[in-house]
């Protein structure tokens, strides 16, 4: 089976309301950020190998990426792999 990529313009979905606050409140992402916990979230929830941002402040930081990953399993998803489009590139 081919990965699956999340590209950060999708709609929000009621699944990932919960999750993502729980993102800001964990201090993932800071409060200011709340829109792109749902990203995160919306990818985590839907089962994506792949989260491709352009976002480094608050999405693809590798700084927030373990928090990232404590909150998501926190809340019984896997994380994605959080991306830029350069790295997820295959040579």
């Amino acid at each position: 089976m081919k990965p699956r990529v999340y590209l950060e313009t999708t709609v929000i979905s009621y699944l990932t309301a919960l999750p993502s606050r729980d993102l800001v409140t964990g201090q993932a992402v800071p409060a200011k950020a709340a829109v792109d916990a749902v990203h995160i979230e919306v990818a985590a929830v839907n089962g994506m190998d792949f989260l491709l941002a352009w976002n480094c402040a608050h999405i693809a930081n590798a700084v927030t990426r373990a928090m990232i990953d404590r909150v998501c399993r926190t809340a019984g998803v896997d994380p994605p792999v959080i991306c830029t489009p350069e790295e997820l590139t295959e040579e």
